[in-house]
């Protein structure tokens, strides 16, 4: 179900970037009309404009702004503050998008608490916004133009000589295995609910053995694994299963919100299966 958007308050040139609220003074509301409305997403691709934010979020209610937030740098942090009309419509957000996919990600939604604002990304460096998209959810205009000419001209039947020379496609290559590919006996499999950890907002180049590293300077570690996409990269996600199930529980208290190469991690016990 797709709700109206709150077109009230547009982006206007004078105003200090972040998203489509028009100053903090709009984000906050009159009279305390946005108290238990704003919400914190995390774990966002940093290429999203809040374009897309905004727009996915409208399928749980009306949405008043949406701004990104901002690393020491000024550029895009991987999370925005999405601002709904009305607190049901906060509650149903969270019930509908937090641990969800959005755009490859899976994305942390929760109540933000009162509190001093967090710097918001400036104009200039604001995510590309492609306004047109085409079925595939990729924009529209001359690249696409271009991909249906390519289309058109591979499509016309070549002459017999042209067939005959043209190269043979090349195979895909097969990606390395690594030791999270074996398979393990149930022996092994078994109690990994309160070990096994889900981290999240890695650095995507962070290996399964930097991971490794990393979490054991506070007891051993079992097993480490860097989730990956469809294009066998990296989406910044990876899995820790400690030996113990206190370990882990130290594992969270020492590491949660604790930044690697300038990205603070989520940490948290994995409740869904990989």
């Amino acid at each position: 179900m797709d709700f109206a958007d709150d077109r009230s308050r547009s982006t206007s040139p004078s105003s200090r970037g972040g998203g489509d609220s028009a100053g903090r003074g709009a984000a906050n509301g009159a009279g305390g009309r946005s108290q238990g409305c704003i919400l914190f997403v995390g774990n966002l691709p940093f290429q999203a404009p809040w374009q897309n934010i905004k727009d996915q979020f409208r399928k749980a209610g009306k949405v008043r702004y949406t701004d990104l937030i901002a690393d020491r740098t000024g550029r895009p942090k991987g999370s925005a503050l999405v601002t709904m009309s009305t607190p049901e419509g906060a509650q149903r957000a969270i019930q509908i998008f937090n641990e969800t996919e959005f755009e490859g990600r899976r994305l942390i939604v929760r109540s933000f608490d009162d509190g001093p604002r967090p710097q918001l990304v400036s104009r200039e460096n604001m995510p590309t916004y492609a306004r047109f998209r085409g079925s595939d959810g990729g924009p529209r205009g001359n690249d696409s133009r271009q991909q249906h000419q390519q289309r058109g001209a591979q499509s016309k039947p070549q002459p017999p000589q042209q067939r005959q020379q043209a190269p043979p496609q090349a195979k895909p290559k097969m990606a390395a295995h690594t030791e999270s590919d074996v398979p393990r006996p149930r022996s092994q499999q078994s109690n990994e609910d309160q070990r096994k950890l889900f981290i999240s907002n890695l650095p995507f180049d962070c290996t399964a053995m930097a991971l490794k590293t990393t979490f054991e300077q506070v007891g051993e570690v079992a097993r480490t694994e860097i989730i990956v996409g469809r294009n066998g990269k990296s989406r910044g996600m990876g899995i820790v299963v400690m030996t113990t199930a206190d370990l882990a529980q130290i594992a969270i208290d020492e590491f949660d919100k604790i930044e690697m190469a300038g990205r603070p991690m989520n940490v948290r016990l994995d409740n869904k299966q990989q």
